[in-house]
């Protein structure tokens, strides 16, 4: 798998590092028991995760692949990659101890994690308690945390802000993109604002995550006052966000925004500011095997939506696939439901 082109440029790290320590520092101060290890691939996330993570979802290969005979989808302008689970119990174990890590930044892990999950499960992400359990396992959550796990560890792409601020209690969703993650490298940023899918059948993913996206999510309209308005938004109410993105080139744009109320889709693509768009979608095995089940994928993209075209995005754009086959989709989410329920401990 290629992921050099998207490595975390020095002064990004640099900022974290800086971030994290004011957090650590906090932390001590009042005096919480459990201190996250600190990984600079991984920024601030407990190392047994960082652990847990890469050895259950492992990369199997990426597309096109002449040994197994399967070619990258048509919709995608870098390799496609798939991914094998080792453990469905450990990957509900991944889903359920990286809420808190999607739900909030860095900066806002000041206490206990038993609080934090508590809180994330109430107004950061979709969970109703008292929902009867078809409901519960029709979350979104699932798929979008296990994208953020992915990106942050196996990718190594830093998140630029926590989801769960996105969160709208009235209706139970989430507005924007599935992932806000941001990497500068090569004098360019790029931006990987994903879409997850964590579904019984491929087709399913695959339909619910291209139907709307050339004429609505992979727009300039769509970019702008669905994602980076609102982020802009809630980065203005806490200097933490500008400690982030001190020396980044985005940071003048955001304070465009906050000062002027100016934004302009130009101004991203003065800056050399791309999209990293990758789909994740998760799904049941097929009987047919582990690459049958990919080879499924990817026909039912081409007979259905070769034809998509995405230039109502007007600012470079890449767009790839994340295939990981699962051979029970409801029960890795009936076990996250009944850890959450019965406050099992986080590692």
């Amino acid at each position: 798998m290629k992921t050099g082109t998207y490595t975390c440029t020095k002064i990004l790290l640099k900022n974290y590092i800086a971030v994290k320590r004011k957090v650590i520092t906090e932390i001590r101060k009042r005096k919480r028991s459990k201190i996250y290890m600190f990984d600079v691939n991984c920024f601030f996330m407990k190392q047994p995760l960082i652990d847990l993570i890469k050895n259950t979802v492992i990369f199997e290969c990426s597309l096109p692949c002449g040994l197994r005979k399967l070619e990258k989808s048509p919709l995608s302008t870098k390799e496609d990659n798939c991914f094998k689970v080792i453990d469905a119990s450990n990957l509900s174990k991944v889903i359920y101890n990286n809420i808190i890590n999607y739900a909030f930044d860095v900066f806002e892990m000041l206490q206990e994690d038993e609080v934090l999950l508590t809180k994330a499960l109430y107004s950061r992400i979709r969970y109703n308690h008292t929902a009867k359990e078809a409901a519960k396992i029709g979350y979104g959550f699932y798929g979008e945390v296990l994208l953020h796990a992915l990106l942050h560890v196996i990718y190594k792409v830093p998140p630029l802000i926590s989801k769960g601020h996105f969160f709208i209690s009235g209706n139970g969703e989430s507005k924007g993109y599935d992932s806000y993650h941001l990497v500068e490298a090569s004098g360019q940023i790029h931006l990987w604002f994903g879409e997850a899918k964590f579904r019984e059948t491929s087709a399913s993913c695959i339909k619910t995550a291209l139907e709307e996206l050339p004429n609505k999510v992979l727009t300039d309209k769509y970019f702008l006052e669905n994602n980076f308005i609102p982020i802009f938004d809630e980065m203005s109410k806490s200097s933490n966000y500008d400690a982030l993105l001190a020396s980044s080139r985005l940071l003048e744009i955001k304070m465009q925004w906050v000062e002027k109320a100016k934004i302009d889709i130009e101004d991203f693509k003065a800056n050399d500011i791309g999209v990293v768009y990758p789909i994740m979608i998760a799904f049941k095995q097929s009987s047919g095997g582990y690459d049958k089940s990919i080879s499924n994928c990817l026909d039912y993209i081409k007979k259905n939506y070769a034809e998509l075209k995405f230039d109502n995005l007007s600012i470079e754009r890449t767009i790839f696939f994340i295939f990981i086959p699962i051979e029970d989709v409801q029960l890795v989410k009936k076990t996250v439901i009944k850890w959450i329920e019965s406050k099992e401990q986080l590692i």
